[in-house]
């Protein structure tokens, strides 16, 4: 609109030029035929089509500038005593969410639980290692009396002292399973952190808008207070004229109290909200002395596509399947025979500790175990295993069928929002025309006043209204973007 203003204005300014230094006479000007009755009926004709313009640009909402010009939605629009340029002076949600991450106290046990299955890592890998023990023994023998020991006949001591070794060359892979397992253990970890974050971040986003919808409401509360009074007075004085009866004045008295508690309740759940958030963020009341007001965070488009397989919840039930397949094969291994390295070297003394060149011992062997009534005891637990790999597919099924309901019913929750803010819109817009044909049978005489300040206790009502539509209808989107 306004280029075709300045395109207007750019085509009659050399006419006008050009017509200006002709002195009109009244003949020409008269003659219609004339080039300058020509020239001034098309000046008319210009000068009518730009009024024309002008009107219909002061009726229209200006024009944005490309600076200002984003690629995502706009941001809701700020309450009426808001000021955009002190919008970053209150709390912001990405601030908060960043604040949750580093201190929530469920997230903090999930990584200390991160490290505690790390470091079984290297004590499981010690398995590869040969273990080296000291040993120092005390024996002592003693005849005993009704039995004759002709090659001992008299009690004695043995003192041994030396070095133990062992090193198993062969179990079945159980050391290499046990660790395949542990390492699937830390992905688990690793995925419940993730999870748990996405909780922490859905808990405190919820509260933080509801106290956003809260703050809200206390800010349009005492308006619609100020004009409820102002119409309770009315009633009053019209009372004691007569004009209208007690039971209009009372219904107005409960509207007005209605609007107290409203105010009250609302400043109780703000600091419940705060309480609430006290505990994602591990902070106490005086954290919130910084700032009195919740910023209102930007909206975005949103591109969450949910993908069931590839989702967190997905990822997780497979890295439980994982896990108890890989207890299945650890199990396995006990059917395998072990094979060990072992030796030993130390010194052996009778009656007294030597420590002389007689007396020294050194071993080496092999040894093999094979188990035998173990293997039906492995059997059963294969058995057990199995159920275990069983449970943790339902457990994934689980998991994913939850999180994809969630995901559907906040969609349907985001496109009601959608819906319940266009309708608030369409309220609004009636009822600002009302309010505007009822002040002007107001000015007229035709209503009484407390009329106008009824419907614009109404207006208030349905601008507070929508703002919490609007904030609502935000917060859907910042718990569907959670969804992943």
């Amino acid at each position: 609109l306004q280029q075709k203003l300045d395109s207007s204005k750019s085509s009659v300014q050399p006419e006008a030029n050009e017509a200006k230094p002709i002195a009109p006479s009244p003949a020409l000007s008269k003659d219609s035929n004339s080039t300058l009755g020509q020239v001034e009926d098309r000046l008319a004709k210009l000068q009518q089509k730009l009024d024309a313009l002008k009107q219909e640009g002061q009726d229209l909402p200006p024009l944005p500038e490309a600076k200002d010009a984003k690629p995502i939605t706009p941001s809701l629009p700020l309450p009426k005593e808001s000021n955009p340029a002190l919008e970053e002076d209150g709390w912001n949600l990405l601030v908060l969410r960043e604040l949750a991450l580093k201190n929530s106290p469920d997230i903090l046990i999930k990584k200390a639980q991160l490290r505690v299955d790390k470091k079984g890592i290297p004590i499981l890998e010690f398995g590869y290692v040969p273990t080296v023990k000291a040993t120092v023994s005390v024996n002592d023998y003693t005849r005993i009396s009704q039995f004759e020991t002709y090659s001992e006949p008299q009690p004695y001591s043995t003192f041994s002292y030396g070095l133990e070794s062992r090193w198993v060359l062969y179990n079945g892979y159980k050391t290499r399973k046990e660790i395949k397992t542990a390492k699937q253990g830390i992905i688990q970890a690793e995925l419940s952190i993730y999870m748990e974050e996405q909780n922490v971040l859905r808990a405190l986003t919820s509260h933080f808008f509801n106290a956003l919808s809260t703050q809200v409401q206390l800010e349009f509360l005492p308006q619609i207070e100020a004009l409820s009074k102002e119409r309770l007075d009315i009633y009053k004085r019209q009372l004691k004229s007569g004009v209208v009866d007690r039971m209009l004045l009372n219904d107005s008295i409960r509207d007005l109290e209605n609007l107290r508690t409203q105010f009250q309740n609302g400043t109780l759940n703000l600091q419940l909200a705060k309480s609430e958030m006290n505990f994602i963020l591990n902070t106490d009341d005086s954290f919130w002395k910084k700032f009195d007001k919740f910023s209102v965070p930007q909206e975005f488009e949103l591109r969450n596509e949910f993908d069931p397989e590839n989702s967190s919840s997905g990822n997780l039930g497979q890295a439980m399947v994982d896990i108890a397949k890989s207890k299945y094969e650890e199990i396995e291994s006990e059917y395998s025979p072990v094979l060990e390295l072992i030796g030993s070297a130390g010194h052996r003394s009778r009656n007294k500790i030597g420590f002389d060149s007689h007396g020294q011992e050194v071993t080496f062997g092999l040894n093999l175990t094979l188990p035998l009534t173990d293997r039906y005891l492995t059997r059963r637990k294969l058995e057990q295993a199995r159920e275990e790999i069983n449970k943790s597919e339902y457990e994934k099924m689980r998991l994913i069928r939850r999180q994809q309901n969630q995901f559907r019913a906040e969609k349907l929750k985001l496109d009601q929002g959608q819906k319940n803010l266009e309708f608030q819109k369409g309220l609004l817009s009636l009822q600002q025309r009302k309010v505007a044909d009822v002040e002007s049978a107001h000015s007229r005489g035709l209503y009484d006043k407390s009329i106008l300040l009824m419907e614009k206790e109404q207006l208030l009502k349905r601008k507070m209204y929508l703002e919490l539509t609007r904030i609502a209808y935000v917060k859907q989107k910042y718990l569907l973007d959670l969804i992943e």
